[in-house]
């Protein structure tokens, strides 16, 4: 799943994934172009047509699909909210997004080990996209 397709690191993002034989994208939430392909508004040639979902649809989305991971490169607020979510419906995160609040930090640190769901956060977005071909 991918937050933030319609921006510039999630269009790389997306298309790196979508160029991957061995990544499956089953979901893209945005604020901006809602209902539009994918690869439409990343400019990709894949096969692959995800509809790009309203962010606001994130728990039905994690409730209609089997999700492994989260990547969440978008705003410091929206990642605060996005990443709980996923944490805590088991899905591994792996978060590029700078600003984070330190109250989220603790939070979001205490879920990981609660819900023994492995994440990645890197301010630094070159190391978070790494461990993603990895």
């Amino acid at each position: 799943m991918i937050f933030g397709p319609s921006g510039s690191m999630g269009k790389l993002i997306s298309n790196l994934a979508l160029m991957d034989e061995e990544i499956k994208v089953v979901a893209a939430l945005d604020v901006e172009n809602i209902g539009s392909n994918l690869t439409k508004v990343i400019g990709s040639n894949s096969t692959n047509d995800v509809k790009i979902r309203d962010v606001k649809d994130l728990q039905e989305v994690i409730n209609n699909n089997k999700l492994d991971v989260a990547v969440e490169f978008t705003t410091a607020s929206a990642t605060e909210q996005n990443g709980i979510i996923c944490v805590k419906n088991n899905i591994r995160c792996v978060i590029g997004t700078t600003g984070l609040s330190e109250r989220f930090l603790n939070k979001f640190n205490s879920l990981v080990v609660e819900h023994n769901s492995p994440a990645v956060l890197s301010s630094n977005m070159a190391p978070g996209v790494n461990v993603l071909f990895k």
